[in-house]
């Protein structure tokens, strides 16, 4: 029965520092008011424990989250104009030389488009053992249409960079498309922050609205988002096309840290299956992955690889097969460490010997094989923690790999995962059952 009204419209849909002042202050004590006769109702339903985490954990957030909003962020705008002209220049100049190579001018930023004229394009072809080949497809969308996104890009001309392949026409078409793609991510980001930008008198800020997301806890910020901002403009674009200063640049280097400040970045280490491993120990007090967990830091043991390795060893032993004269065991023996750019470290658990390989020289064919493989088994893994379904698994599989994938074979692979870690159902049925 309380007349009470919107925020958005007492900030009139925009920032709350610059709506009405005495609007604001009525709005904010009226929603102070019913908001402590909330608390104060829902506080006697709390045990002790609750009542500590409200205190130590929630209150304390929220004056962090109260500091964000009202101080905002630093943002070199002058900068970031002169990166958007810059940057407009030079997707100008690619758009002459695609549409030269392609024969044809069309919409580079359409998909559809793109891979009208990038695929069977008898302008754009490669010699494979003598023989003029056009480009072809390589992964379909779920919708059975050409993927043309730079993960596959990137992979197209990896495979046509192989010694049997002569391809240096296509290669280049493919590197500057992918160049004029990640200028264009750059672009709706920084044209993004620009609408949100106010003058002081010390430069430019924007003022997100950083909140706590209700169901996880997690932060979020919007009008901007600030906190999904590529590391790199140029990920994927060959570094031979990029000067020193390119290969450098990052649209976060816009942000600012005022004086006395710095940035942390802190990532825990594969939470979600940590704590089903927590869990699932009381029903497997030697379940394999509680040791990947408690030694891992010790030689690097890679969560992922050891799963795929249980799961589905013979594909597993299939991918690694041409690192295997590099070792001295069978490759099951071996906990292998996450690959990095050389190749991949193994630990062999009997001698308890490091063991360093090398990626063999097939203009990283193996590397990619690899990497897909352990993005495979991540998928697998965070999927069973969430308990997501067969269909919806597929998608997510399809998305990553670019691989078609149906829902019974997602079904199998879930199946396969139960079948080789029962306690983590048992763990999940539990869990399912108290709720109920």
């Amino acid at each position: 029965g309380i007349e009470h009204s919107s925020f958005d419209e007492v900030v009139n849909h925009g920032n709350i520092r610059f709506a009405n002042r005495k609007t604001v202050m009525d709005y904010n004590k009226l929603d102070a008011e019913i908001t402590l006769k909330l608390h104060e109702y829902f506080k006697q339903t709390l045990d002790s424990r609750e009542l500590n985490y409200l205190e130590t954990i929630e209150t304390p957030h929220l004056l962090n989250l109260l500091h964000m909003n009202w101080s905002g962020v630093p943002y070199d705008a002058i900068e970031a104009r002169l990166w958007l002209q810059n940057i407009v220049d030079k997707m100008r100049d690619l758009e002459k030389q695609i549409h030269i190579a392609a024969g044809v001018t069309f919409n580079i930023s359409s998909q559809q488009e793109l891979s009208s004229h990038l695929f069977f394009n008898s302008r754009l072809t490669y010699k494979r053992n003598g023989t003029d080949e056009p480009l072809k497809p390589l992964y379909l969308t779920p919708t059975r249409q050409p993927k043309v996104d730079l993960e596959t890009l990137a992979a197209i001309s990896r495979k046509i960079s192989q010694p049997e392949y002569e391809g240096t026409k296509c290669i280049d078409f493919i590197n500057h498309v992918t160049q004029y793609m990640e200028l264009a991510k750059s672009i709706s980001f920084i044209e993004t922050h620009l609408q949100y930008i106010h003058k002081f008198d010390a430069g430019y800020k924007l003022f997100p609205n950083f909140s706590a997301e209700a169901k996880s806890g997690r932060l979020k910020s919007s009008k901007p988002n600030l906190l999904g901002l590529p590391k790199k403009v140029y990920k994927r674009t060959d570094s031979k096309l990029l000067s020193a200063a390119d290969r450098e640049k990052s649209v976060r280097n816009l942000l600012k840290v005022p004086d006395g400040y710095e940035v942390w970045s802190i990532d825990i280490n594969a939470l979600d299956l940590t704590v089903v491993t927590h869990g699932v120990k009381q029903f497997n007090q030697v379940f394999p992955w509680i040791d990947l967990f408690e030694k891992q830091h010790e030689h690097k043991k890679d969560i992922h690889m050891a799963i795929s390795a249980k799961v589905d060893s013979k594909r597993y032993c299939e991918v690694l097969s041409s690192l295997k004269k590099q070792l001295e065991y069978e490759i099951l023996d071996y906990s292998a460490c996450k690959p990095n750019k050389e190749g991949i470290n193994f630990f062999h658990e009997k001698s308890k010997q490091v063991v360093k390989t090398q990626f063999p020289a097939d203009n990283g064919i193996t590397a990619l094989e690899i990497k897909k493989r352990r993005d495979i088994s991540k998928v697998i893994n965070l999927s069973t923690t969430y308990m997501t379904g067969a269909a919806t698994l597929a998608l997510k599989l399809m998305k990553d790999t670019g691989d078609p994938y149906t829902a019974d074979e997602a079904r199998m692979i879930l199946d396969n995962f139960y079948k080789e870690f029962p306690e983590i159902r048992q763990f999940q049925d539990e869990i399912g059952n108290k709720v109920y």
